[in-house]
C-alpha cells in the first residue's frame, strides 16, 4: 500500500490500509492517565515511555503493523477534530493491544468502541468489532480461519446492529469493514470523517523502551 506522497489518508477509507484504533467517551488528559497507570501495572519486559509531540500516524505503522511480538509497542492517543472530548488510541499491534482497551473498559467505564479490520488480500483476513455500553461488552468478528470463515458474537447485541446480515450465505459478508464503521457511528465516532483522523493539539505517546 502507499500512503501517497507524505499526506496523510484516511485510513478507513483506503482498503489497503490495516485499520485499528479504539476510540473512548473520554477527553485525553482521562485517557493518557489510565493508560500510564495500566501500563505500571502490566508486566512488560521494558517499560513505556511518555511523550507529547505533534500526531504523525506513521509513528506507529505505514500500511499494516508489523507481525508478532518481539517489536518494540507504540500507542498513540489524541483528541480527534471531530469530538475534542474523546480519545482515539492507537497501537502498533496486530491485534489492537485488545487488553489495554479491556483494561481501560473496566477503569473507566466509557462508552468505547474498538475495530480491527486487515487490509484487502491478505492470507487471513478478518474484522473485529468490540464495544463497551453502560457496562455491557459486545464482540463481532469475522474472520478467515485457516481454509474457512468464522463467524462468532458475543455478549447482548447492540440495538444498531444489522442483525440480518449475520445469516448473510457467504460468512465473509457477515461482518464487513464498512458495517464495522456504521456500527462505531452509531455510538458516537463517524471515522470516515477526515476529523477524526485530525486534532488541533499534541499527541500523547508511549513508546516502549529499547535499552534497559
Amino acid at each position: 500500500c502507499s500512503r501517497g506522497g507524505g499526506r496523510m489518508q484516511v485510513p478507513s477509507l483506503d482498503l489497503d490500509y490495516f485499520l485499528s484504533f479504539t476510540v473512548l467517551a473520554e477527553p485525553l488528559n482521562v485517557t493518557s492517565s489510565a493508560v500510564a497507570a495500566i501500563f505500571g501495572q502490566f508486566q512488560l519486559s521494558k517499560p513505556m515511555l511518555r511523550f507529547d509531540e505533534p500526531l504523525d500516524l506513521n509513528q506507529m505503522y505505514v500500511c499494516a503493523p508489523p507481525t508478532g511480538g518481539a517489536h518494540p509497542h507504540k500507542v498513540v492517543l489524541y483528541a480527534p477534530q471531530s469530538d475534542i472530548g474523546s480519545t482515539v488510541l492507537i497501537t502498533n499491534r496486530q491485534d489492537g493491544w485488545s487488553s489495554l482497551s479491556y483494561q481501560l473498559a473496566k477503569r473507566l467505564g466509557a462508552r468505547i468502541a474498538q475495530i480491527i479490520a486487515t487490509q484487502h488480500g491478505v492470507e487471513y483476513p478478518q474484522v473485529y468489532f468490540h464495544a463497551w455500553v453502560a457496562g455491557a461488552e459486545r464482540a463481532v468478528v469475522c474472520m478467515r480461519d485457516s481454509h474457512a470463515w468464522v463467524f462468532q458474537a458475543q455478549g447482548q447485541e447492540l440495538p444498531f446492529e444489522e442483525l440480518s446480515a449475520y445469516s448473510a450465505r457467504r460468512v465473509s459478508k457477515r461482518l464487513t469493514r464498512e458495517r464495522a464503521l456504521s456500527y462505531v457511528r452509531a455510538m458516537g465516532w463517524d471515522a470516515v470523517d477526515p476529523n477524526f483522523w485530525q486534532t488541533g493539539r499534541n499527541a500523547v505517546y508511549f513508546q516502549q523502551a529499547t535499552v534497559n
